[in-house]
């Protein structure tokens, strides 16, 4: 019986004519996305893909080959693994909107969107890739690449050491009150892996020690809000994570505020494109960036107009762009003794009776349930009530939503993925408790 490994990767692949969106396992070292039957992604009945359209493919090793910093060593994912594509087509093979040519290959990165035939977001053909080699652990390693585990771990190197971001998004201030919170969302078989940023041009600009004035790295920073763009946003992201534009200063220049504006920009638009969506993704990176700090998390709290501008995202049709904001807002509620958050959420249901928990019940249900984003509601709605004032009339608001319903139909779910289970496990326990209450009042 061959050996069981946990995946390295995983393509979320579109609907095409006709064919449902799937999800496919990256289990061998290499997997081939075209025409032929042996392919792992068979596209058969369209002969503008080519019979190896591109391949995917991992290798090991590889810090030596990087033009980047350490902080973008997550592109080359964990134990020194590099993912990369390889455009084996006539016709053309896209990383969002960049066409790599044939023959030649490209970094693969997590959330990558690949086009086969055009960019993404134009073409019918086309998947996101998730990074899972984070969760990787020797013995999956030794297994995908059929080494014995024993000459693996003997042979590891510096180019093979795990290498893991300097700081976590949800630092011990959050934990201490919520728990770790979930970044991402794996099935029990495989843990997930955060969303890095992928390198830009500031790690060049970092190397040539543009960047080692902070007043340089204001000044970048603000010129990349007042014009935004997506390579501006992961720029202002890398000098806030390498402390190279200290906190204070992009507060006192009304940071977060630029930040803000941003998001609102995109969001006042009648329709969204992908484009918008990864911008308002790397906005949201950026602010989780920010609120690492208790100085910084404060700071968003007294933005004016900062708590709705997020809770507007928990509606958008991004699961990312949803999933962060859900994040955020619930690390916001420990930052404050007061309702801020809940009072957000309300007037984002104005329209629909103003119950703070309304939308978050909404992504409870429904017959196709994404796992991150149903374990970030979670934990949301657990955050409100662990510091609600008001409980019994929160969950009383809750259960008029259809919250029961919610956690029924979420059973497949949580059987599957732990986050979203110790999320429903934590909201019947205090479910329970206010019923509790409520039973020792009426006695």
């Amino acid at each position: 019986m061959p050996q069981q490994h946990r995946p390295w990767g995983r393509l979320h692949v579109l609907a095409a004519k006709g064919k449902p969106a799937r999800t496919l396992d990256l289990m061998q070292m290499e997997a081939l996305v075209g025409r032929k039957e042996s392919c792992l992604l068979a596209l058969k009945d369209d002969k503008t893909i080519s019979a190896v359209h591109c391949r995917i493919f991992i290798e090991r090793g590889g810090d030596d080959e990087s033009d980047f910093e350490d902080e973008y060593a997550s592109s080359r994912s964990n134990k020194g693994l590099q993912v990369w594509l390889e455009d084996c087509s006539a016709n053309g093979t896209y990383i969002f909107t960049q066409k790599i040519g044939r023959g030649k290959k490209a970094s693969l990165s997590h959330d990558d969107q690949v086009g086969l035939l055009k960019p993404y977001g134009q073409a019918e053909y086309a998947f996101t890739f998730e990074d899972l080699t984070r969760g990787l652990k020797d013995v999956d390693v030794a297994a995908i690449f059929k080494v014995p585990l024993a000459t693996l771990q003997r042979t590891r190197s510096n180019s093979i050491a795990s290498t893991v971001p300097s700081e976590s998004v949800h630092n011990s201030i959050v934990d201490s009150h919520l728990g770790p919170m979930p970044n991402s969302v794996e099935a029990d078989d495989g843990p997930g892996t955060e969303r890095v940023a992928e390198p830009n041009g500031f790690g060049a600009e970092a190397e040539r020690g543009g960047f080692h004035d902070p007043n340089v790295a204001l000044k970048a920073s603000m010129q990349a809000l007042a014009f935004p763009d997506r390579q501006g946003l992961l720029t202002l992201r890398g000098t806030l994570r390498r402390g190279q534009l200290p906190i204070e200063m992009f507060l006192d220049a009304d940071g977060p505020e630029a930040l803000l504006d941003v998001i609102a920009e995109h969001m006042s638009k009648p329709k969204l494109i992908w484009l918008d969506y990864d911008m308002l993704d790397t906005a949201l990176d950026t602010l989780r960036e920010l609120i690492n700090s208790e100085d910084g998390a404060t700071a968003l709290l007294e933005t004016e107009g900062a708590l709705d501008r997020l809770a507007s995202l928990v509606s958008v049709n991004e699961s990312r762009v949803r999933s962060k904001a859900l994040q955020i807002l619930a690390c916001m509620v420990v930052f404050t003794d007061k309702p801020l958050v809940e009072s957000a959420l309300r007037r984002a249901d104005r329209y629909g009776g103003a119950r703070a928990g309304a939308q978050l019940v909404k992504l409870l249900t429904g017959d196709e349930l994404e796992a991150q984003t149903c374990a970030d509601a979670l934990t949301l709605l657990n955050a409100l009530l662990a510091v609600s004032t008001e409980r019994q009339a929160l969950m009383d608001e809750l259960s008029a939503a259809g919250v029961d319903d919610a956690m029924q139909n979420l059973e497949p779910l949580a059987a599957s993925y732990t986050a979203v289970r110790t999320q429903v496990e934590a909201f019947l326990k205090a479910k329970d408790g206010v019923f509790d209450l409520q039973r020792g009042d009426e006695r």
